[in-house]
């Protein structure tokens, strides 16, 4: 008899172990919902819907990733932490695709 009532119990928070599970950020509003509505079906449905959903603030921007490529010796002319970032044009030149025709 133990045994059917904590499986009936876990059946009933089965919406907060999805939660939790996938790391949900709303996990704790989500087991007070599914306390309070979880006895319903209708509440038991929606609950385990939000769990299963993925919160709509959540950022899917991809992650950059900075590469370090060779470093110049301090002792070289023009080396420095913007010596990468300079031109290798001269100064006042611009890009073929940039050239007024």
């Amino acid at each position: 008899m133990e045994y059917v009532l904590f499986t009936l119990w876990l059946g009933y928070l089965a919406p907060w172990l999805v939660a939790e599970a996938r790391e949900h950020e709303d996990r704790n509003r989500i087991l007070l919902v599914n306390m309070l509505l979880g006895w319903t079906v209708v509440g038991w449905i929606g609950t385990f819907y939000w769990a299963r959903s993925t919160p709509a603030h959540t950022d899917h921007r991809p992650v950059l990733r900075v590469i370090p490529g060779p470093v110049a010796p301090a002792s070289a002319p023009g080396a420095g932490p913007t010596a990468a970032l300079r031109s290798p044009l001269p100064p006042g030149a611009r890009p073929a695709h940039l050239r007024r025709v």
